[in-house]
């Protein structure tokens, strides 16, 4: 079988698939320490309700990042 990894392995080789894999990690982590209070604030809301809707996701970030000043 033919995966994917296998087509980005052959067409960019070895090295530069390790560097820009490198750059995905360093950008990831630093995405997460950014927004970790807004990913904190709506992972605590999905386990108190089971469920979110978009529009109440919004809605954390913004209260959370102080864009809002109503409660989530």
């Amino acid at each position: 079988m033919y995966r994917p990894t296998n087509m980005l392995l052959t067409s960019m080789g070895r090295d530069k698939m390790a560097e820009v894999y490198s750059e995905a990690c360093i950008f990831t982590a630093e995405h997460i320490e950014r927004w970790w209070d807004e990913i904190d604030a709506v992972a605590a809301r999905l386990k108190e309700t089971g469920y979110l809707v978009g529009a109440e996701v919004v809605r954390i970030i913004e209260f959370v990042s102080g864009k809002d000043n109503r409660r989530p």
